[in-house]
Parts: structure tokens; C-alpha cells; sequence
């Protein structure tokens, strides 16, 4: 479930359609696993490599099922594959500040 609420975060972030409720769940997530590289607000720093998230350039593909393969997998060995754990059971990797994870800091969710 944690992979698929990352999916629905990162197309959000796109402002895509999206479920809110994962949109929601997934905050603390991308704030553990992906911010410290991607930005909280998904922006990234694509001089180093790491895409933006909110654009419409989607490098491996757009779909969710292309987006839940790179969160599984990580791409090309940067970001951190998660299929060496078990399913649903993300371990932090880089923690960023422990600043409360609120519904403020989601993505604006597609109508």
C-alpha cells in the first residue's frame, strides 16, 4: 500500500487525478524517503539529476504503473529501489527536518 500511496502523491504533485486519502497517508512517506532529494514540493534539481516531479516531463513514463515501477525499482541505481524490502515495508533512507507532516504540505489535488 505504501508504494501505491507514493504513486498517488507523486502524480499529485503534477496535479494530476489522484486518490486524496493516499495523497494524505503518503506525506510522511515522500517527506522520509524522497524529499531529502526531490524537495517536499517534488521540484528536485534536475542539474543533479534528480527530476522535477511537478512538470510534464515524465523521463520513464507517466502512468502510474511506469511511476510505481520507479519507486520500486529506482532508476538507472539512483534512488534507492525498494524491492529489496518486503512489500509495503519502506525503511528511511535519508530523513529530512521532522517537521510535522500536515494535509498543508500535500500536493494541491486535481479537481
Amino acid at each position: 500500500m505504501q508504494i501505491e500511496d507514493l504513486t498517488q502523491y507523486v502524480l499529485a504533485l503534477s496535479r494530476r487525478e489522484t486518490d486524496e486519502a493516499a495523497v494524505i497517508r503518503a506525506i510522511p512517506l515522500f517527506s522520509q524517503q524522497c524529499a531529502s532529494c526531490h524537495g517536499m514540493g517534488g521540484e528536485g534539481a534536475p542539474r543533479l539529476g534528480v527530476p522535477d516531479l511537478t512538470d510534464e516531463i515524465w523521463i520513464y513514463g507517466p502512468t502510474p504503473s511506469a511511476i510505481r515501477a520507479q519507486i520500486w525499482h529506482g532508476v538507472d541505481g539512483r534512488g534507492p529501489p525498494r524491492q529489496a524490502r518486503l512489500p509495503g515495508q519502506l525503511a528511511p533512507v535519508a530523513r529530512t527536518s521532522n517537521a510535522a507532516a500536515t494535509r498543508s504540505q500535500a500536493p494541491s489535488l486535481a479537481p
